[in-house]
């Protein structure tokens, strides 16, 4: 046998390497984008359950050939199932199989659009694509062969970009914060209708995909707008909804990750149902409806509890006689391993008096739960209030109020309704009121009165998040003060 000198090794090697990437090409080009996946994806298993979203990519892939009419697809599925790097692999195959497409990528922000951007193009060249030497920019990128992909957050849009055979928005909302936003969903359906929609021409399809957070988010807004319309103008529309459970069984009906009944029956305890109904099964319920139902009581205070008081605030630098609420609410400390705490309404404080007479009032409620700390959402003029509170000996921890009521009293709402909130069989002050209040709010409605529903859901924040401090831990026989710096 003649030895190789290194030149001629070198060249044997980088003959070697070509040749496995043409192998590994031809074998992505002939294979369906759900086989695709598990073979150059690490750590990725073959995925049935998410077949529907498979083919949305290849129905897509097909009409850019001219094989067929493009898609609207509207897809949505529960929460870390995979459906963004089923769309991912979908894409990276596409490339594989046609490296002369453009294809786009709209997300919530730019670093989201490059991160998913990057892992597409990683893809894309463990299954052979050739891409430009020239092409690192990780928001663009182009393959040797005059295609590549183009990524940008959902203020960016693909302005500019001609012939792209797919335009993919992926989760347009940040969150649930940014869902319930009647201002940011209606910027987001603009940007769709006006940026994204107007780029494309004959073959282009457009994938919409998020996991569901309203009855009136973008996917909603489309289908209201489309349905039994854009079909007449040679073009599908493709909904695509895969919920976590069947709602009939109970049966698990994507199992990805170990998700099997037990995770989801633990997981519809932990949510509340409008999560439920919206993210795991891809139905969003409207919100007219109550927030809190049923009503569950107590006879005795747990043995061990932190209290926290949430205050609601009425007045105005001007006026001087409207309600203020001060609602006391306590943590169980003592619970079994795996159950979740139980919260007791101890008691609501609802005046109309001077605030001078109401910070008294207050001064007094705290010393009857030992110092315990008084917690309120802020805005507006009611931080030049608190300035007075704190200079008459009132001590008050506050942050500025975010986000709507309804996604506030989510947290609430989970325990309330699932009975972990409970309040007094009887009182010296007015529970039948509070009740009713509370069971009457829906957060819909500007004239509603839920002063007292701030307050408990302020109440019942800083206890679920641990904001605990000494002298606000008590027992359940005399209500002893806490001990510096620790419990009881």
């Amino acid at each position: 046998m003649t030895d190789l000198s290194a030149a001629e090794a070198a060249q044997a090697i980088a003959e070697l390497e070509a040749s496995i990437r043409a192998a590994e090409l031809r074998l992505a080009r002939s294979e369906a984008f759900i086989d695709f996946q598990p073979r150059f994806v690490a750590g990725c298993e073959r995925r049935p359950d998410l077949v529907p979203i498979f083919d949305v990519f290849e129905r897509a892939y097909a009409a850019a050939r001219g094989e067929g009419r493009p898609v609207i697809a509207l897809v949505s599925s529960g929460p870390q199932v995979g459906k963004t790097l089923a769309g991912q692999a979908a894409c990276a195959a596409w490339l594989a199989r046609c490296p002369a497409d453009e294809l786009a990528f709209i997300a919530y922000n730019d670093d989201l659009a490059r991160e998913k951007s990057r892992k597409i193009r990683d893809i894309a060249k463990a299954a052979g694509v050739a891409v430009r030497g020239d092409s690192s920019a990780v928001d663009r990128w182009q393959t040797t062969s005059g295609g590549g992909f183009l990524a940008r957050g959902r203020n960016g849009g693909v302005t500019g970009r001609s012939g792209l055979s797919l335009i993919w928005v992926d989760d347009p909302y940040k969150d649930g914060l940014e869902a319930q936003s009647e201002a940011i969903s209606r910027s987001i359906a603009e940007t769709v209708s006006g940026v994204i929609f107007t780029r494309r021409h004959a073959r282009t399809s457009v994938v919409i995909s998020h996991t569901r957070w309203t009855t009136n988010d973008l996917i909603a807004q489309l289908d209201a707008k489309l349905r039994g319309r854009i079909e007449a103008h040679g073009v599908d529309l493709v909904n695509v909804s895969l919920p976590c459970v069947d709602a009939d069984t109970g049966e698990p009906l994507i199992t990805f990750g170990g998700r099997d009944r037990a995770f989801y029956e633990a997981q519809r305890l932990l949510v509340t149902d409008h999560d439920w109904w919206a993210l795991y099964m891809g139905s969003p319920r409207p919100r007219e409806g109550k927030l809190l139902r049923g009503v569950h009581t107590y006879d005795a205070r747990p043995g061990r509890y932190a209290c926290a008081i949430g205050m609601d605030l009425a007045y105005s630098t001007r006026t001087t006689a409207d309600w203020s609420v001060a609602v006391v609410l306590a943590r169980e400390l003592d619970v079994e391993p795996g159950q979740l705490p139980r919260f007791y309404v101890l008691e609501v404080l609802r005046r109309r008096c001077s605030f001078t007479e109401w910070l008294a009032e207050m001064r007094a409620l705290q010393m009857r739960y030992h110092g315990a700390q008084v917690h309120m959402r802020t805005g507006g003029q009611e931080a030049a209030l608190l300035e007075t509170a704190h200079s008459m000996g009132l001590s008050v921890r506050h942050e500025p109020t975010k986000g709507d009521k309804l996604v506030n009293a989510r947290a609430l709402e989970a325990d309330w309704n699932h009975g972990r909130v409970l309040v007094p069989a009887s009182a010296t002050w007015d529970v039948s009121g509070y009740v009713s209040r509370a069971l009457d709010f829906s957060g819909m409605s500007s004239a509603e009165v839920d002063d007292e529903i701030d307050a408990t859901v302020t109440a019942h924040r800083a206890l679920s998040e641990g904001v605990l401090t000494p002298g606000n831990v008590g027992r359940a026989a005399g209500r002893a003060p806490a001990a510096r710096g620790g419990w009881l």
